[in-house]
């Protein structure tokens, strides 16, 4: 429903036949698409690399896992004329027929938030009742000016969108939300989300150290307690994800990351700056068994869950 468009793949060193499947598509419409096949550098680096072959007024992402709905580029493209905004926030759905919205937003539909009002913005967002998601954001170019080099972060699979969306929520000065299931969210168990990294936990850090510098940047210190909330909540994911890889690890290696995590200077201080009462139960028992370094209960912990999916299977 909408044309004047240009899409640019970024083969991120696939190692099936998604790099042909570009080339294909290619072939079939070179006037609108390109393909740029690059050595894997994860997430942030791919995205990079499109933003920089980009040369089109607005930006929209996709995942490789996810699809958008087929009139979403026209709808977008009349929102911003309507509008002349530089961003817009809208919704996706964990349904491949749109029907269900995947999260409940603070803002009603159109609804506009301009330059002072961004603090609302910037709450929603350390809160996480908006989502982070790069891909559920159309971005005016010039949102991407700020943007640092990205480089030495290939590390970085886990937080990547909130990083992103740090510098271009920042950058823009008037933002709209549309009420809309624009994009199809699908998830599987190999997803990234699902995969332990034992760089997941230093990619967690460097967002969330980024996260603290914008909140003082944005001069809203009172939101330190709930960001310490939520580094401390993705370090027990991370936890979580590495007592599930156990039988997958080298025993050193196990006890060796349960150590590092324990140990690491960030995760401390956020676990005794953070807002306790907005750490979910098992979390909350978790976090403290992790920094009083009781890896005894964590490993039973782990064990527990272990058997109790076992029992689920097989009932």
């Amino acid at each position: 429903s909408y044309q004047n468009f240009e899409l640019i793949l970024v083969d991120d060193g696939s190692t099936d036949h998604s790099g042909a499947v570009c080339d294909y598509i290619v072939e079939s419409i070179p006037e609108k698409c390109v393909v740029l096949h690059t050595i894997n550098q994860g997430p942030l680096l791919a995205r990079q690399t499109g933003i920089r072959a980009a040369t089109g007024d607005v930006l929209v992402f996709v995942d490789s896992d996810d699809c958008i709905r087929e009139d979403m580029l026209k709808s977008l493209a009349d929102s911003f004329q309507a509008t002349d905004c530089d961003m817009i926030l809208f919704n996706a759905s964990d349904k491949d027929d749109y029907s269900r919205t995947f999260c409940n937003c603070p803002f009603q539909h159109f609804a506009s938030v301009v330059d002072g009002e961004k603090k609302r913005i910037y709450y929603n967002m350390v809160y996480s009742e908006i989502p982070n998601a790069v891909c559920l954001k159309a971005t005016k170019r010039h949102c991407f000016n700020e943007f640092p080099d990205f480089s030495g972060f290939s590390y970085v699979k886990n937080g990547e969108d909130l990083l992103m969306s740090l510098y271009m929520v920042t950058a823009a000065k008037k933002i709209v939300y549309l009420d809309e299931n624009l994009y199809y969210y699908r998830q599987h168990e190999g997803s990234i989300v699902h995969s332990y990294n034992p760089e997941r936990a230093r990619s967690i850090k460097l967002v969330h150290q980024e996260l603290e510098r914008f909140i003082d940047l944005w001069g809203m210190p009172e939101l330190h307690p709930a960001h310490f909330t939520r580094e401390v909540n993705g370090w027990v994911e991370t936890l979580l994800i590495l007592l599930a890889n156990k039988k997958h690890l080298d025993p050193k290696a196990f006890r060796g990351n349960l150590i590092a995590m324990a140990e690491d200077d960030y995760f401390r201080r956020a676990y005794t700056a953070m807002d306790t009462e907005k750490l979910p139960g098992t979390h909350r028992i978790l976090a403290k068994w992790l920094y009083q370094k009781r890896f005894f209960l964590l490993r039973a912990a782990g064990l527990f869950k272990t058997i109790k999916q076992r029992t689920k299977n097989h009932q």
